[in-house]
């Protein structure tokens, strides 16, 4: 899009911001939070910014192909030249004027004074777009016959002439120069503005009123007329680009900035679409941007526009883009920098925390390996614990049978002291009275009889197997299954133990020495460690643990 405004008229700047313009009713007004989506599409659009830049070159290539034809005359050269020229306009400042200059060629050749004038009003123009002031002011000096210019081509003069005049007194720095190009800028502005304003008028045309009602300040009328253009284009034509450009510089002499932004960045949008190099719109998004303190995306647009300026190569454009480049680059590096700082300072401060991190997890680790090491040995503990109260169950258990057994055998040995006690008197009783009745002789058999100790002694086994088996009711059967199957002892028909189960059933109640054991049965102490040595052969385990395995048959009943 073309710069077709400059803006340094410093006599219109103190009238300029004091008029405000309100539009409250207009749709096209934007919210500071309603202008992100428009910047977000346009940042969209500039990432497939080269998809727009290689449709347009080939377009220029098939127009350059078409040229190429051998069979083409200088009407059709000169008419698909300007076809080229207009694909070049806004992107190729030197191919632009490349074509102009043939096509002035052709036009010679042809000896045609409406396509020799045609050519040299575009080529002014283009110029005065380049900032080729002198060059253009030449053509229009010595090279456009007036007096042969149709009434179309007077509106393009006028318009040209106009737009040079107007350039020459913003930019020009001597007053003199300065005061002659605003006259003659009014004087060509007045003869276009004799025709009545009309829907109809060419797009040239209408875009010159509306540039004309903004350097009059008449900012509300300037809107509207802009606002009624637009419905006629597309959002992603060229036209389009410079009608919310011209929007923009209205919201921007209001003092609208949030709508400023958001028509620059339509205009931008629109540049972006149709591959326009020579724009003003992204430069000034950038700087209003930037006033905004989005210093990135400012600087990112800045650099785009700098780059479609040298592209476009019109020495004016990178001058203006320059303009304003280095401070918004400074602004973007300080930022850069004061990001690494702050980069750098939270990568400081993530480090300390990590470190401080890691040293609690060796901290908790190590509290956590204490601990366990304290529950394995609290562990460990317990069951030391439980064993010895396991042990000490056993032994209570062990202790309350063997005082249980102590107190049968207690009862059953005053039982038997008092028997015999008992037997003792009346054994008394019978010498005394046999005694008495002179019957020694008899009394003397009696004595040296052995048939009462016999009696006595199976009445004995019979007392102590009867006592035993009281306590120890499965005895028979558990000391059995500690032998081989085939040398189980069992006791004869009207016995309850026999030789061998007597003595174990003593080694049960831990008389283990064979001499005792040998007294109580009435038998050597070589026969019970016969019966013993006999008894253990049989066993059906370990033989050296037999009597240790007997202590621990059956269990305490009350």
């Amino acid at each position: 899009m073309s710069i077709n405004i400059p803006f340094r008229l410093r006599y219109l700047r103190t009238a300029a911001a004091t008029v405000l313009v309100a539009v409250s009713a207009c749709s096209w007004q934007v919210k500071a939070e309603e202008l992100e989506p428009l910047l977000q599409r346009l940042d969209t659009a500039l990432k497939e910014k080269e998809t727009y830049v290689e449709a347009r070159k080939s377009r220029i290539s098939m127009l350059e192909e078409m040229l190429s034809r051998s069979n083409v005359d200088d009407e059709q050269y000169y008419s698909i030249n300007m076809q080229l020229y207009h694909e070049y306009e806004a992107f190729r400042f030197d191919e632009s004027m490349t074509c102009l200059n043939k096509n002035l060629e052709i036009a010679k050749r042809l000896r045609s004074h409406d396509k020799i004038n045609e050519t040299y009003i575009m080529l002014a123009s283009l110029y005065t777009n380049a900032g080729m002031y002198f060059e253009a002011n030449e053509i229009f000096s010595h090279h456009i016959d007036t007096l042969r210019i149709s009434d179309e081509q007077r509106t393009a003069y006028y318009l040209a002439r106009q737009k040079l005049c107007f350039e020459l007194g913003c930019y020009s720095k001597e007053k003199q120069i300065v005061e002659q190009s605003f006259r003659q800028y009014h004087y060509y502005a007045s003869l276009l503005l004799k025709n009545p304003d009309s829907d109809d008028a060419p797009f040239n045309v209408r875009l010159f009123r509306l540039q004309h009602m903004i350097t009059e300040c008449r900012f509300d009328e300037a809107e509207r007329l802009g606002l009624d253009m637009l419905d006629e284009y597309a959002d992603s034509t060229h036209q389009y680009a410079i009608i919310t450009y011209n929007l923009g510089v209205i919201c921007d002499k209001t003092e609208r900035r949030e709508e400023m932004a958001a028509w620059y960045a339509r205009s931008a949008f629109a540049d972006v679409c149709t591959a326009t190099k020579d724009n003003a719109s992204l430069c000034s998004l950038a700087n209003q941007l930037f006033g905004m303190h989005d210093v990135m995306r400012a600087f990112r647009y800045i650099r785009v526009s700098m780059d479609d300026a040298i592209f476009y190569n019109a020495k004016l454009r990178p001058w203006q883009v320059a303009a304003s480049m280095p401070h918004i680059e400074l602004a973007a590096q300080e930022l850069e920098l004061s990001r690494m700082r702050q980069t750098r300072t939270y990568t400081i401060i993530i480090s300390v925390l990590l470190f401080a991190l890691v040293i609690a997890c060796v901290y908790l680790y190590r509290l956590y390996a204490r601990a366990r090491r304290n529950q394995r040995m609290l562990r460990e503990r317990n069951e030391q614990i439980d064993k010895q109260n396991n042990e000490l169950s056993c032994l209570n258990s062990e202790i309350i049978e063997a005082n249980h057994v102590k107190e049968e055998y207690i009862g059953l040995f005053l039982s038997i002291c008092s028997e015999y006690i008992d037997r003792l008197i009346e054994s008394q009783r019978n010498v005394r009275r046999k005694l008495s009745s002179g019957k020694v002789a008899e009394l003397q058999r009696e004595v040296s009889s052995f048939d009462m100790v016999e009696e006595e002694t199976k009445r004995f086994y019979k007392i102590f197997d009867t006592a035993f088996l009281s306590l120890y009711p499965m005895f028979v059967e558990d000391f059995n299954s500690l032998l081989v199957d085939s040398e189980h002892i069992e006791p004869h028909k009207g016995e309850l133990l026999n030789t061998e189960l007597r003595i174990f059933a003593l080694i049960r109640l831990g008389i283990t020495d064979s001499s005792k054991i040998a007294s109580l049965l009435r038998y050597s102490v070589n026969t019970i460690y016969n019966y013993r040595a006999k008894v253990k052969n049989k066993a059906k385990h370990d033989r050296e643990d037999f009597e240790e395995q007997v202590k621990h048959i059956g269990s305490f009943r009350k």
